[in-house]
């Protein structure tokens, strides 16, 4: 698990993080139940997930790649921000 972040409702969580076989992975599950109700592949590496205030959106932030040289830190494509449409009901 790379990050955790509960809903402003205070019935469901996101988690992220890198599964078994190394896909990287989002999930939202039940906080009264632990129960897995929706997940996704997010394809980069899940640093922080925050909701919006209503709940209506996660934004998830993380990175597809580490740089291997000094000169790498400078591109901008390393860092990356998704933001994910979530119902709740």
């Amino acid at each position: 698990m790379e990050t955790i972040a509960i809903h402003p409702g205070g019935k469901i969580f996101a988690m992220a993080g890198r599964l078994f076989k190394g896909q990287w992975n989002t999930a939202v599950f039940d906080l009264a139940t632990g129960s897995l109700l929706a997940a996704t592949d997010t394809k980069m590496r899940v640093s922080k997930a925050i909701w919006n205030e209503d709940g209506t959106q996660l934004f998830l932030g993380g990175g597809s790649g580490q740089p291997k040289e000094i000169k790498d830190i400078e591109k901008s494509d390393w860092g990356k921000v998704k933001v994910l449409k979530v119902e709740v009901s």
